[in-house]
């Protein structure tokens, strides 16, 4: 296999893909935000929810 391609080049940057469903987890202004673990089953994709889940459930001790 034969490629023009420098293959010692640095790696091309890193793209999160768009997810509209992350505004899922984002509750309007004044209004409460729901748990972690609800945000997570309602938008398993949503980062910001799963690192608050993986807190909680390290502060719990079931890690």
């Amino acid at each position: 296999m034969i490629t023009d391609k420098n293959l010692l080049d640095r790696p091309g940057p890193t793209h999160l893909p768009e997810n509209a469903g992350e505004r899922g987890g984002v509750p309007p202004a004044g209004r409460e935000a729901p748990a972690p673990a609800e945000a997570v089953a309602k938008c398993p994709t949503f980062f910001l929810a799963r690192a608050m889940l993986a807190d909680d459930v390290f502060e719990a001790g079931l890690l």
